[in-house]
């Protein structure tokens, strides 16, 4: 797989993920017992660590490449 198409895939996985928990039909109930935050900061709690996990991913491949 070529570095452009790693790359793809990454983006791919993680807007992915993001798109099914803002979609309109989505089933997202986050943490009830969580009292600390609202449903809105958990989503948005959980779209941050999707994105933090998209960015190590991509740095994983930068360096993996560089070689």
């Amino acid at each position: 797989m070529t570095i452009t198409q790693q790359r793809q895939a990454a983006k791919g996985k993680a807007f992915n993920s993001i798109l099914k928990i803002y979609h309109p039909k989505s089933k997202y109930e986050g943490d009830p017992y969580n009292r600390d935050e609202n449903y809105q900061e958990q989503r948005e709690s959980l779209v941050r660590s999707i994105m933090e996990r998209y960015f190590k991913e991509l740095t994983k491949i930068r360096r993996t490449n560089t070689k």
